[in-house]
């Protein structure tokens, strides 16, 4: 039952896809492009660092969780 509902959900969103890539809907003109110097970005745009700080609790939480894991499975 799991491969029948894996297949019937890829199948769907590779139609879902073909339609978005193959509609002839128009796209909304891009945004203009904003040329800050490297170091605004690195240190004033919080952002980044907001993202890098949460992937590194998630590795450290997800290392934890294979450790305690493996020794509860022993």
């Amino acid at each position: 039952m799991k491969t029948a509902g894996g297949v019937v959900t890829c199948i769907a969103l590779a139609v879902a896809l073909v339609y978005i890539f193959l509609s002839s809907a128009t796209l909304p003109p891009p945004m203009a492009a904003v040329h800050e110097p490297f170091t605004t970005v690195l240190w004033q745009e919080r952002i980044l660092d907001i993202v890098g700080q949460l992937l590194m609790i998630m590795a450290g939480t997800f290392g934890v969780l294979v450790l305690v894991k493996e020794r509860m499975q022993q």
